[in-house]
């Protein structure tokens, strides 16, 4: 009996699949973020608007898309731009913004993700951060993206 119960046991324990991330995690995600006009006014409604940032189809460790399409306003972006895993920083110099016809050019001036930094209001759990500061030949202005990665608890969903 003891033999069959051990038997039993030893063939229910499964493998478990090894976890793969993205090339430029933790620089990848999807992030709640305000937008401001670098004076400090903010642009974006009360709430928060999405800042996706992910790897491109060539699956590099120095490349990523950041996509936040907000009615394509002057602010709105979907470039890619440069990454660094190690130090988690963005910047660029004149990437493309394909969001808008015809193409303008985006500068990434300060890019970086904090990792923990910051405590979500809903959850209270601990998130990383992200700010970027950029500057869009659309309209000549300055903004900043501000915000926290997005933790999937229904509490955060604000």
């Amino acid at each position: 009996m003891l033999a069959f119960i051990s038997l039993t046991a030893a063939s229910c324990k499964k493998d478990q699949p090894e976890v793969v991330v993205s090339p430029v995690y933790p620089i990848s995600g999807e992030w709640y973020v305000h937008v401001y006009k670098a004076d400090g006014i903010t642009l974006a409604r009360p709430t928060y608007t999405t800042l996706s940032t992910y790897n491109t189809s060539d699956n590099s460790n120095n490349i990523i898309w950041m996509k936040m399409l907000t009615s394509t306003v002057n602010y709105s972006l979907l470039a890619k731009v440069n990454c660094d895993v190690n130090a988690k920083t963005i910047s660029a110099t004149d990437a493309v913004n394909t969001v808008f016809t015809p193409n303008v050019k985006v500068t990434i001036l300060e890019g970086k993700v904090l990792l923990d930094a910051t405590k979500l209001k809903g959850s209270k759990t601990i998130a990383d951060s992200i700010y970027v500061k950029y500057k869009t030949e659309k309209d000549g202005n300055t903004y900043v993206i501000s915000g926290h990665r997005r933790s999937q608890y229904v509490e955060d969903q604000y």
